[in-house]
């Protein structure tokens, strides 16, 4: 059997009520499920958008990100993410930084196959990443 985790609308950085200590509570439960993937030893990482909660991070926010996607990375477990509204810049998407370890890719209507392993069920993943309105 093929183990993926999901996750979602992690939204790195966000200030919920305007209070600091939340940003640490959301990157602690991102830090959370990288724990979880670690010790049930999954085939990939799946987010699904909002990784970030805005497209402008600060490089504390940034850094604790990769921080913990660097952890995925060190156990050779994929991590694998669209673009989410929240973070959806016009340019360069953050993922494409992010993306920088060997371990992430930006999912797209190709498939991406997980898990080729020797007795492992091969799954195709695909992702659509979120579209904003033109401004």
């Amino acid at each position: 059997m093929t183990k993926i985790l999901h996750v979602s609308d992690t939204h790195f950085g966000l200030r919920q009520y305007r209070n600091k200590v939340r940003r640490f509570d959301f990157a602690d439960a991102f830090d959370a499920a990288v724990d979880i993937a670690i010790d049930e030893e999954v085939e990939a990482v799946v987010h699904t958008g909002d990784l970030f909660d805005d497209p402008s991070p600060n490089i504390p926010t940034v850094n604790r990100c990769l921080d913990a996607v660097s952890r995925l990375d060190s156990e050779d477990i994929p991590f694998l993410a669209i673009v989410g509204n929240h973070e959806r810049k016009r340019d360069e998407q953050w993922m494409d930084i992010v993306k920088r370890f060997g371990n992430t890719e930006r999912l797209s209507p190709s498939p991406t196959r997980v898990s080729e392993a020797e007795g492992k069920n091969p799954v195709n993943v695909f992702g659509f990443d979120a579209v904003r309105n033109p401004e």
